[in-house]
């Protein structure tokens, strides 16, 4: 697969890495100080495709290895193909990434503003189907505002804290809950929207 396919579905992507007696196509082929030395970084996507680094810890070394026939072989690529446009692929991976966090900070917005009809449209029809728009809405009846922090984590996920605000029996109730929210990619909307939930109350 070429770098413009990459670049242009970087949230298919994401990066690893294994030490290089376990990445061999033939652990046999690696010597015995791969182990320890050496290790085979990766961006590539669920099936495996992408680019591949050979980087070694002792001499700092980093050799790439999808141009390098032997490399390519140890390392069971069908073929070597031109080097990335590395910085490009980082860059559109960065951005998707803040476009999830986006995506979980507009939610909480318009929690704030109290435009719970807008909120409701930013979750997945996934979402939907387990909570009504009316249970939905009296979920943050009492809620004055949500102040958020969100940190796109990779795999889709958003580690999120959250800071809530509640107006309860004539008291402001301030309470800070931490987890992550799963996002799902919309094609016929364009957009993310919030798919799942996990979250637990400090």
């Amino acid at each position: 697969m070429g770098k413009a396919s990459a670049v242009a579905n970087p949230e298919d992507y994401e990066w690893g890495a294994l030490p290089a007696s376990k990445a061999a196509k033939h652990s046999s082929q690696a010597s015995s100080s791969d182990a320890l030395d050496t290790f085979v970084v990766c961006y590539c996507n669920s099936s495996g495709v992408g680019w591949r680094w050979e980087d070694h810890l002792t001499t700092g070394e980093i050799f790439y290895v999808n141009d390098n026939a032997n490399l390519s072989e140890l390392y069971g690529l069908s073929k070597p193909s031109p080097t990335p446009d590395v910085t490009a692929t980082i860059n559109a991976s960065l951005a998707d990434s803040a476009n999830q966090e986006r995506t979980v900070e507009a939610f909480y917005a318009a929690v704030s503003r109290h435009d719970d009809a807008s909120a409701y449209t930013m979750l997945s029809s996934n979402f939907q189907s387990y909570q009504s728009f009316d249970s939905f809405r009296r979920g943050y009846a009492t809620t004055e505002s949500v102040s958020v922090e969100a940190h796109a984590i990779g795999g889709h996920k958003v580690q999120t804290i959250l800071t809530a605000i509640d107006y309860i029996n004539g008291r402001e109730v301030t309470s800070i809950y931490d987890g992550t929210w799963k996002l799902a990619w919309s094609p016929a909307r364009n957009r993310y929207l919030l798919d799942d939930a996990n979250f637990a109350k400090r």
